[in-house]
C-alpha cells in the first residue's frame, strides 16, 4: 500500500472531482480527483486518453489509477494512458485494481513498455470490509471487494490469497501486507523451465517481474537485464533476455474476473484559519506566526517565562475530511453484496468524515431495484450528491465532438461514404430518481464537484470546450445549410464532386461479385485511412 507522511492541510489541499468522460457508446465513465499538484483517476476505459484531449485536461499530474473491474470497458485505455503518461514526463504511477490486473498488463508486454517510468501495480484480493489500500499526502482510499455468488454447476477456481493480507503488488519496495521479504532471493520464485506452467505465488511473481521490466523507472533503465540461470531458463528465453521479451505464454490466470471494487475516497483534513487574536493573547511575535501556519511550533517569552506555542493553539476549528463513494454494480447479482453500512463505522470512529457524493455506475435495472434503493438510503446522508451513469438514464451523446464534426462535414462530400453520427436520448428521465435520491445528476463530461467545502456538481468546461457543439452543427446540417465556412473549402468540395462525377460517367463496367462489399476502417485507419 503506497504510504507517505500526511502533511497538515493548507490552501493547496482544496480539491474537487472532475468528470472526464460519461457513459456513451464510445466511452465509459472516468473521473479525476483533482488537487493543484496531483490527480487520481478512477477507471480508464477505451478512449480515456482521447477524452482528456477532447476536454483539454492535462494528464501530467496523474499519480494513481484505480480500476473497479477487469473488463475492457473499465481498463481498455490503460495501456495507452500509461504510455502517454510516460511520454508526458511522468516518472512513476500507481495502478490498483481487482485480481487479473497484473495478468492483463503482462499480456501486453510486447508493445507496452517505457524504461523511464515505474508503474507500481497492486491487485486487491478479497478484503474483509472496507480496507485501506492507498494513502499519500492528499487522499486515503478504502476498497471493498464484491464477487457475486456463482450459480450451481459452474465452478471458477478462486485465486489464492497473498499470505497475511489482501494486497498483491508488482513492486518489491511497496509496503504491502504480504509478510514477505520483497527483495530477497528467498522470496523470489524458482522459475520452472516453462514459465507458462507456473502456479500460485510463483505465477504471480513471474507476472510482477514482467511488469517491473516493462516499467523499471529511471533507476532501472541502465541496469543489466535480468539473467536466469541455465537450469531455470525457459525455452525461448536466452540467459540475458529481459522478462518483457519472453515469447512464452503467461501462466493461466486462476482467479475470477467477475470481481467489482467499491472505493471510498477521503480527502485531507482542512486546517482551520489562523486566529491573530489568539496569537496576540499568547504573545506570539508577528515574525514567528508564519511558522505556526506551516505547522511548526514556536517558543515565546512572556514576563520572563518561556512557553511553547503549538499551531492548534492559534488556529480555528479544522474542517472534517470530505469523501465520496464509487459503486460499480453491473447487474442485480451484486446488490446483496454491496458494502454493509456497518463497514463504514470503524472509519468514521477513527476519522470522522462527510460523505458528500456517491458515483453510481449502475447496470440495467439496478437503480429501479428496491434493494439498491434501500441500500442507498441507509448509506447516503440527505445532503449527498448522486452522480449516475446507467444504461437506463444516461443519454448516448457524442463523446468526441471534433471527430463527429469532421464526419458531418465530409458527409456533404459523400453522404453514403461518410455517415453523420447520431445521438440518442436516455430511456428514462433522471426525474424518476427524485423519490430516492434527493440530489440526482447524470454523469456528464466537464461536471465538477467541489469537495472543500462540498457543493453540488456544476458544469465547468475548460476554455474552448463546448459539449453541445455537435448538436449545434447537426441542427445547421438538418436545415440544409452547409458547414463549410470558407470559399476555399466550398471550392475544393465542388471540385472533388465534379471529379467524382466525371470518373463515374467515363468508367462503366458490368456488375461483378464484390461490388456491394464495403470496407470499414477501425482504429487509426478510421482517422488516417491508407
Amino acid at each position: 500500500m503506497p504510504s507517505k507522511t500526511r502533511a497538515s492541510a493548507n490552501s493547496n489541499m482544496r480539491w474537487h472531482i472532475r468528470v472526464v468522460s460519461g457513459l456513451t457508446s464510445d466511452t465509459e465513465p472516468c473521473i479525476s480527483v483533482h488537487f493543484d499538484t496531483a490527480h487520481y483517476l478512477f477507471n480508464c476505459g477505451e478512449g480515456t486518453t482521447r477524452s482528456f484531449i477532447q476536454q483539454r485536461y492535462g494528464i501530467k499530474k496523474s499519480k494513481a489509477i484505480f480500476l473497479t473491474q477487469m473488463k475492457v470497458s473499465r481498463l481498455g485505455g490503460l495501456t495507452g494512458m500509461l504510455m502517454s503518461l510516460a511520454d508526458a514526463g511522468v516518472t512513476g504511477v500507481d495502478v490498483l485494481g481487482p485480481p487479473g490486473l497484473n495478468h492483463f498488463l503482462a499480456s501486453v508486454r510486447s508493445y507496452v513498455f517505457r524504461d523511464w517510468m515505474r508503474a507500481n501495480t497492486t491487485e486487491i484480493t478479497q478484503a474483509q470490509g472496507l480496507e485501506k489500500i492507498y494513502e499519500d499526502t492528499f487522499i486515503r482510499v478504502y476498497a471493498f471487494s464484491m464477487s457475486p455468488q456463482i450459480s450451481e454447476g459452474i465452478s471458477i477456481p478462486v485465486k489464492r490469497k497473498a499470505s497475511g493480507g489482501s494486497l498483491r503488488s508488482s513492486s518489491p519496495k511497496r509496503p504491502v501486507r504480504d509478510n514477505s521479504d520483497g527483495g530477497s532471493e528467498r522470496s523470489r520464485p524458482q522459475h520452472s523451465r516453462n514459465t507458462s506452467t507456473l502456479k500460485g505465488v510463483e505465477a504471480d511473481e513471474w507476472r510482477a517481474t514482467i511488469i517491473r521490466d516493462m516499467f523499471p523507472g529511471r533507476s532501472g533503465q541502465n541496469q543489466a537485464p535480468v539473467t536466469l540461470n541455465k537450469e531455470s531458463s525457459p525455452p525461448g528465453i536466452s540467459r540475458a533476455s529481459r522478462p518483457r521479451r519472453s515469447l512464452n505464454r503467461l501462466p493461466v490466470f486462476e482467479g475470477s474476473t467477475s470481481t467489482s471494487m467499491a472505493y471510498l475516497v477521503l480527502g485531507p483534513k482542512i486546517r482551520g484559519k489562523f486566529d491573530p487574536t489568539a496569537a496576540d493573547a499568547l504573545g506570539v511575535p508577528k515574525r514567528e506566526r508564519g511558522k505556526l501556519t506551516k505547522g511548526e511550533s514556536v517558543t515565546v517569552t512572556v514576563n520572563g517565562v518561556q512557553n511553547i506555542i503549538t499551531p492548534d493553539m492559534c488556529m480555528g476549528e479544522s474542517e472534517a475530511p470530505t469523501g465520496f463513494l464509487i459503486i460499480d454494480c453491473p447487474n442485480k447479482d451484486y446488490i446483496p453484496i454491496l458494502p454493509d453500512p456497518k463497514t463504514f463505522h470503524p472509519i468514521q470512529s477513527e476519522t470522522p468524515f462527510v460523505l458528500s457524493s456517491i458515483y453510481h455506475r449502475a447496470g440495467p435495472g439496478i437503480l429501479s431495484d428496491p434493494r439498491y434503493r434501500s441500500w442507498v438510503e441507509t448509506v447516503a446522508p440527505p445532503e449527498c450528491n448522486h452522480l449516475v451513469a446507467s444504461e437506463d438514464f444516461s443519454p448516448n451523446s457524442i463523446s468526441f465532438q471534433s471527430s463527429a464534426h469532421l464526419s458531418l462535414v465530409l458527409s456533404e462530400l459523400d453522404k453514403d461514404m461518410f455517415f453523420a453520427p447520431r445521438e440518442n436520448d436516455s430511456k428514462d428521465e433522471i426525474a424518476k430518481l427524485n423519490n430516492v435520491f434527493q440530489n440526482p445528476y447524470i454523469l456528464c463530461p466537464g461536471f465538477v464537484t467541489e469537495m472543500t467545502p462540498p457543493k453540488p456538481p456544476v458544469l465547468k468546461l475548460f476554455p474552448g470546450v463546448k459539449n453541445n457543439l455537435y448538436k449545434e452543427h447537426t441542427a445547421t446540417h438538418a436545415r440544409g445549410e452547409s458547414l463549410l465556412s470558407t470559399d476555399d473549402e466550398r471550392d475544393s468540395f465542388n471540385k472533388a464532386r465534379q471529379q467524382i462525377s466525371d470518373l463515374m460517367s467515363s468508367h462503366t463496367h458490368d456488375p461483378a461479385p464484390g461490388d456491394d462489399f464495403r470496407v470499414t476502417t477501425l482504429g487509426t485507419g478510421s482517422a488516417l485511412p491508407s
